[in-house]
């Protein structure tokens, strides 16, 4: 059933009721995914960028893991990490098909 609205117009001698119908419009979210070496060393492996436009609640990261000799792979971080502590992430950490979580207003990590 159509939700009703009322006009009441001062000093008039009617009350003017009219049935309407309310439509939802989508509106899909653009969004970019890059994904960040951080470092000039060769790096294989590497996930391409993901774009796209969806009204999905998450978006599921590339399954793609990084290789680098010497170190061991430890998550995407919202965050850069600083050079004393490379292994430190001060963000969020993502591992490789995880979701990132977004919604219809800002991006939220889950």
């Amino acid at each position: 059933m159509a939700p009703e609205s009322s006009l009441l117009i001062p000093h008039a001698p009617f009350l003017y009721t009219n049935t309407f119908i309310i439509t939802a419009v989508s509106n899909p979210i653009n969004y970019t995914i890059s994904y960040n070496s951080h470092t000039s060393d060769n790096v294989t492996n590497m996930p391409s960028t993901q774009s796209s436009s969806t009204m999905a609640t998450n978006i599921v990261l590339s399954s793609d893991v990084p290789v680098r000799d010497g170190y061991d792979f430890m998550g995407w971080c919202t965050v850069a990490p600083d050079t004393t502590t490379p292994e430190t992430c001060t963000g969020t950490t993502f591992q490789p098909g995880g979701d990132f979580g977004i919604d219809q207003t800002t991006l939220n990590n889950t």
